[in-house]
């Protein structure tokens, strides 16, 4: 009988406990991920290359972030993105990993797999940084940024506690 008793509740719970305490360790000690997420500074029409208004705005950029502890920067293969990182990377030490604009799954696996609990920048397209925040798992995920707005920032934290939480704001310069 006391067999029977020990097999139906006790062991149990001495199986369950230790995974339940092991799952709460891992799930809060994890700290989250925390990705920024902005498109390249202002540019003359067509151009792959920021302009002077853009320049001033990459400064902000890295004026802001400069206290952010951001440990890794992406930027697409684009010049326009490169420029736009450039002054936060030269501020902070850090290379530009470049990522592939036409391959925003790849960008999300890498941040979401390879870079956990760190804090990422991120500097994408009018319409790459929408899909990169879709492809992050927030949905619905946010429009694509207006051709002639440059100062949108999303912050996206991921693994948060409880759940994952988007911020939007805007930095440097009012665009119209």
């Amino acid at each position: 009988m006391e067999r029977a008793r020990f097999y139906k509740i006790i062991f149990p719970i001495i199986i369950i406990i230790p995974i339940v305490i092991w799952w709460l360790c891992c799930y809060i000690t994890t700290d989250p991920t925390t990705v920024f997420l902005v498109r390249h500074a202002d540019r003359a029409g067509s151009s792959d290359a920021i302009n002077a208004t853009g320049e001033i705005r990459a400064d902000e950029l890295s004026r802001i972030l400069d206290e952010a502890d951001i440990d890794i920067i992406y930027a697409s293969q684009f010049n326009r993105t490169q420029q736009t990182a450039n002054p936060l990377a030269t501020e902070l030490g850090l290379t530009v990993l470049e990522y592939d604009a036409f391959d925003i799954p790849q960008l999300a696996e890498d941040i979401t797999t390879t870079h956990k609990g760190k804090r990422i920048l991120v500097v994408g397209h009018s319409n790459t940084v929408p899909q990169t925040i879709g492809a992050l798992g927030f949905s619905p995920q946010p429009a694509d940024i207006p051709e002639d707005e440059y100062d949108h920032l999303y912050i996206a934290i991921l693994n948060a506690k409880i759940n994952d939480q988007l911020i939007k704001m805007e930095y440097g310069a009012d665009t119209p």
